[in-house]
């Protein structure tokens, strides 16, 4: 109240201020105790505590001092937290900042795609297609990352790409969005590439997805594999029906169909290899007999 009022009448209205009635400690004395009171104060009787009415202009100027001081003070305290705070507050916005600029970075350099990058894709989705989930309707891309050599990209980047290039395909070969296909990212520029690769790599994409999907995870594969046809000239004396078919049905489900004399063939888990050299091994006896029986195949992994 005292530093308020002291701006508005100055400090030699202050003892008018005692008189004020808009202040709490305005009280309207009695004449006579006025009287007393300046009496007091012009005989130097102004230092004995309790006798005064209002205090004298030294003591309020003295007190005013100490208000504006310890005012002052706290304000500077408070100023210097309020510059601190925003101090910490533009130091965490430009970290904030650096990290998006360098996640943008990141995820623009992720969506270009190279010509060896465009080419590796290519070569592993032509010949092992995409392995994917229909529970979960999520692609799984640890394998064809590894054939890939496609370390640094992400799912998400695999995922979107695979998407236009499928629409690239389709485009060539002058086909309409199959049903369920996402759309595109129009940002992403896939290079076109012949129509008779775009046909071969959509037949080849949907003959392993349905291999994956369908045929590997049916509950009468097994019955209907015992029902397979003795083997024709194409194929070599020792394949063995029903067994093969159902190994070389795994095989291109885990390796694809690029190299299968390679890969497949010689794949420990199943029995061309052994069934190829026990056949060798009897032509090469001259015994003219036919292979011995292989031991029966391992069941099918889960």
């Amino acid at each position: 109240v005292l530093i308020l009022e002291v701006p508005s009448k100055g400090s030699k209205q202050q003892l008018l201020t005692s008189h004020s009635p808009c202040w709490p400690f305005c009280l309207q004395p009695d004449p006579l105790m006025m009287m007393d009171e300046e009496i007091s104060v012009v005989d130097g009787e102004e230092g004995q505590p309790g006798n005064l009415f209002w205090p004298p202009a030294s003591a309020l100027t003295a007190r005013l001092r100490r208000l504006i001081t310890a005012f002052q003070r706290s304000y500077k305290r408070e100023q210097l937290k309020m510059e601190a705070a925003e101090r910490g507050d533009r130091r965490r916005r430009r970290c904030e900042a650096a990290f998006k600029l360098k996640e943008m970075v990141r995820q623009e350099k992720q969506q270009r795609w190279t010509r060896r990058e465009q080419s590796d894709f290519y070569r592993v989705v032509s010949t092992f297609g995409v392995e994917y989930d229909p529970d979960t309707m999520r692609f799984h891309w640890s394998r064809f990352r590894a054939l890939a050599r496609l370390d640094k990209k992400t799912d998400e980047s695999l995922t979107k790409y695979f998407h236009g290039f499928v629409a690239m395909c389709r485009q060539v070969c002058r086909l309409p969005p199959a049903v369920g296909d996402e759309s595109p990212d129009p940002t992403l520029f896939i290079e076109p590439i012949t129509e008779e690769r775009a046909s071969r790599t959509l037949y080849r994409i949907d003959l392993l997805r349905r291999l994956r999907e369908q045929v590997l995870c049916h509950p009468l594969l097994e019955e209907r594999l015992a029902l397979c046809q003795p083997p024709g000239p194409e194929m070599p004396v020792w394949w063995q029906c029903g067994r093969h078919d159902g190994e070389l049905l795994r095989g291109a489900a885990r390796h694809g169909l690029s190299q299968t004399d390679t890969t497949i063939m010689q794949d420990p888990d199943f029995s061309f290899l052994s069934a190829r050299l026990s056949h060798l091994h009897s032509r090469a006896g001259g015994t003219g007999t036919p292979s011995p029986p292989l031991p029966p195949p391992p069941p099918p992994p889960p």
